[in-house]
């Protein structure tokens, strides 16, 4: 049985330092390391006290450098980025943590973040389409090109940095992907019940979530669960 658990930096009503959002958040991410925990998930989001976190890259080599954890991305907002500093961003987390990322990407859902980085909503799920592709290509081939989504006309070349291929080695280039095609299968509970369906085939994670309730009751001595 692997387990993992997805982290947030969530700051409410802005109460206390932030360094103190980020330290506790850290803290507990040993607890997991300890309990017997798998991965840690680290949450993207910007501008927002929800989550802040806008680097999950950055954080997660922290979290690689304190725990034996494989650091997980949940998620990388691909289509907030340029593919190929994606593609190097994470690249160069795998290598900081010995090869220990599993890399998830998404498409993002905050209008707020779409705004800021200048992307209009309407083009999000193309570009996170886009970017998935080209973070991959990235990773698995020498030299290739692209066709982009802005200029149908033409190709744009990319030459990737050799290195990046040992994320896509790691795991024998094994990538798995659960696209929801319209809204309607999330009203229509498709999606809950693939989750749920999955999770119950994966795991009882009764006996890690104990684990993890007992070490965080003794760091920060109260009841988490």
């Amino acid at each position: 049985m692997k387990l993992g658990v997805l982290q947030f930096f969530s700051w409410p009503g802005r109460h206390g330092p932030l360094e103190e959002v980020y330290a506790r958040a850290l803290e507990r991410i040993e607890i997991m390391d300890r309990g017997g925990f798998d991965a840690v998930w680290l949450a993207e989001h910007h501008f927002t006290t929800f989550s802040v976190c806008p680097s999950v890259h950055m954080l997660g080599t922290l979290a690689a450098a304190r725990t034996r954890l494989r650091i997980g991305t949940a998620v990388s907002l691909a289509a907030l980025y340029h593919p190929l500093r994606l593609a190097e961003e994470v690249a160069l987390l795998d290598m900081l943590s010995g090869g220990r990322v599993n890399w998830g990407a998404g498409r993002g859902f905050a209008h707020s973040e779409f705004n800021a980085f200048g992307v209009p909503p309407e083009e999000s799920a193309e570009r996170f389409r886009e970017a998935v592709e080209i973070v991959l290509k990235a990773w698995t081939e020498e030299r290739f090109s692209y066709r982009h989504l802005e200029q149908p006309a033409g190709c744009l070349h990319f030459i990737p940095f050799r290195n990046l291929r040992r994320v896509a080695k790691q795991n024998d280039a094994d990538f798995r992907f659960l696209k929801i095609e319209r809204q309607a299968d999330f009203a229509s509970g498709k999606f809950d019940h693939f989750v749920q369906h999955h999770l119950a085939q994966s795991f009882n994670a009764r006996d890690a979530i104990a684990r993890f309730a007992h070490n965080a009751d003794i760091a920060f001595g109260c009841r988490c669960f």
